[in-house]
């Protein structure tokens, strides 16, 4: 059985772990961000659907939301501008990330308001590095 410091001390590690929304309209993508993420010690939400992005970083209210570029029905710009438009949203750090390095996807993610820009697949290393708070 736990002591209470023990106990208070286990409450406040879990609450120190990062909390990473992943939006991308493909669920094998979801899928493994959500294995390799949670391995890493983050706490995950997936959204495969951008229309309900905004509304699961309101309520899931994440330290970090990874936004693919390319989206069913709306683009990445759009939900980056949507997180960057209301102030419950606008301190979560934005990577957007896509399967090309298309240099105008890049210049609108960044006008939008992302932080960082990711090409798929990006490295474990360079993932995590991208996510982790910068000292």
């Amino acid at each position: 059985m736990r002591s209470k410091a023990q106990h208070i001390m286990v409450s406040s590690e879990a609450s120190k772990r990062l909390r990473v929304l992943v939006v991308d309209d493909d669920p094998v993508v979801c899928e493994t961000m959500r294995l390799v993420l949670r391995g890493s010690g983050f706490v995950v939400a997936v959204v495969t659907e951008a229309r309900q992005a905004f509304a699961r970083a309101l309520h899931f209210q994440p330290d970090v939301a990874l936004v693919d570029g390319y989206l069913d029905g709306m683009t990445g710009v759009d939900v980056v501008r949507a997180l960057r438009g209301e102030p419950a949203s606008r301190a979560i750090r934005i990577v957007a990330l896509s399967g090309v390095a298309e240099r105008t996807l890049l210049e609108d993610m960044r006008r939008a308001g992302a932080d960082a820009f990711l090409t798929k697949p990006a490295s474990l290393d360079t993932l995590l590095a991208t996510i982790r708070p910068q000292p």
